[in-house]
């Protein structure tokens, strides 16, 4: 998904200028049903 692999590579460049090694983000959302397919597609 295009979502996901763009917010990769801003976590990757802003981590990157901080000097911060990762190895995983947790990304939080209050889904509701309305927006839960696409928040756990994404």
């Amino acid at each position: 998904m295009k979502l996901a692999s763009n917010l990769i590579e801003l976590t990757n460049k802003i981590l990157k200028a901080a000097n911060v090694n990762w190895k995983e983000i947790q990304i939080d959302c209050d889904w509701t049903s309305s927006n839960k397919d696409r928040y756990f597609d994404f």
